[in-house]
């Protein structure tokens, strides 16, 4: 008797990029990583916007490693250093290590760490039980500048 193909679990939305040579996933690229950086003297704003995954999460280190060295340089350090997620539409563990990487490289050197999540990092957040260890906030612009500790 022929033996009957094993059931598989149903793929989720982000398993439906393109592999080359694998049968039915000729499906869309994902979302492209974009990462700006901005500052003045009183905080320094990193930008991420598209998917930060294990192929994408170096490029956020870097990012992240160039404000964090730019802002502990010099006489002039930067005391805030603020990580705008709010355009990020996927991220997973490889994202979130990077994220706590540079948190707690922040808070060494006695700097201000915020983020802005997008509703995708605030679900991976709590799901993973780290929303505590990062300060949100929504709008580093308009907020005021850091306090001198």
């Amino acid at each position: 008797m022929p033996r009957r193909p094993r059931p598989t679990a149903p793929k989720s939305p982000r398993d439906k990029r393109s592999s080359p040579g694998v049968p039915g996933t000729s499906r869309a690229r994902p979302t492209p990583l974009h990462t700006a950086t901005i500052g003045d003297s009183t905080r320094t704003v990193v930008q991420v916007a598209g998917e930060v995954d294990h192929e994408t999460s170096l490029q956020v280190h870097g990012a992240l490693e160039a404000a964090l060295d730019a802002a502990l340089t010099g006489d002039a350090r930067v005391p805030w250093l603020h990580l705008d997620l709010a355009q990020v539409t996927f991220c997973d563990s490889a994202g979130l290590n990077v994220f706590l990487m540079a948190r707690r490289r922040a808070l060494e050197n006695d700097m201000r760490f915020t983020l802005d999540p997008s509703p995708r990092v605030t679900q991976l957040l709590n799901l993973t039980g780290t929303t505590a260890l990062f300060d949100t906030h929504t709008d580093p612009q308009t907020d005021p500048p850091p306090t001198a500790t």
